[in-house]
């Protein structure tokens, strides 16, 4: 019952033309923003994955160099790789995101 009377004084509501464009407007800029956060976000974990590959790289051959020991190898690959597979878990996650909202935007403010 409440439903339809809700629903019933929603369809009461009429915008004129400028109050219409001022709202999709606002929504542009706000899903802007917000691609725009998703992008930045997505280049730090990139950044950042790519300095613990690096890392790993430069690791590895200092093992192979014999400049540090094999269980301090296991033990900081372990690690980095942990954090690495977290940071693609994050760029996903910023992606998915990134996709609603290009999505959300195409469909409500065309």
């Amino acid at each position: 019952m409440l439903d339809k009377t809700f629903a019933g004084l929603l369809d009461q509501l009429h915008f004129d033309e400028e109050v219409l464009e001022w709202v999709r407007d606002a929504l542009k800029a706000s899903h802007a923003d917000e691609r725009r956060e998703q992008e930045q976000a997505i280049e730090r974990c990139q950044t950042q994955c790519k300095r613990l590959e690096d890392r790993l790289n430069a690791m590895y051959l200092d093992k192979l160099d014999g400049r540090i020991d094999n269980a301090f190898y296991d033990r900081m690959s372990a690690q980095w790789r942990v954090e690495q597979a977290r940071l693609l878990r994050e760029i996903e996650r910023h992606g998915e995101a990134q996709e609603a909202y290009m999505a959300m935007e195409s469909n409500c403010l065309s």
